[in-house]
This record gives structure tokens, sequence and C-alpha cells, in this order.
């Protein structure tokens, strides 16, 4: 499954980024990309309770994070959403404990 998305006017965006300094242009960037990653992350949890997919824990749909990085030649930002592979907390130290069941707190 692959999921994008078009950004409307986005030459006239690119030509208002170059004119700033190219700091000021990265850190607009990445603060963009993590406000237009959250609600894809949103949707993708959403979907694992949505298909009926074998989470009895939880713990996949906890896993599923966001990393957004930034090019270092040009201005440029992306997102990369998926479950994590260190994926560590309080919480799931308490589910694995637990034998693999959901704990409430």
């Amino acid at each position: 499954m692959k999921v994008g998305m078009v950004l409307k006017h986005g030459d006239r965006l690119e030509k208002q980024l170059k004119k700033l300094d190219r700091k000021v242009a990265e850190k607009i960037l990445v603060k963009a990309t993590k406000a237009a990653a959250a609600p894809v992350k949103k949707a993708a949890r959403a979907r694992i309770s949505a298909a009926g997919l074998k989470d009895s824990t939880g713990l996949l749909r906890l896993s599923i994070g966001d990393k957004t990085r930034k090019s270092k030649r040009r201005p440029l930002a992306y997102s990369v959403i998926g479950p994590r592979s260190s994926f560590r907390g309080r919480k799931v130290t308490a589910i694995r404990e637990a034998g693999g069941k959901a704990v409430k707190r």
C-alpha cells in the first residue's frame, strides 16, 4: 500500500522558501512535515483496530510512530511512519511482564 499526498501551489511555496535563509527554511519544512505526519499516524493506528488484526496486547498499535528527517544536501524534509523496531517504555514492560495481556492503569 502506497500513501502519498499532493501539495497544491508548491511552486509558489518553493519560491518563498528560497528567499529565506537555509536554516529557517529547513525549520519550517520540518515543522510542517511533522504536522502533516500526525493524522497519517493516527489513521494507521485506527486501521489496525478496524482491520481486526490480532493485536490483543495493543503493542502493535502503540508501536506505530514517525521519524522526521531532513536532507543534508538541500532543503527537504520527509517523515517515515510505521512500527518502531526499538519500542520500549513502562507500559510495554508492564504488558510483557503480564504475559502479553493488556494492562490498564
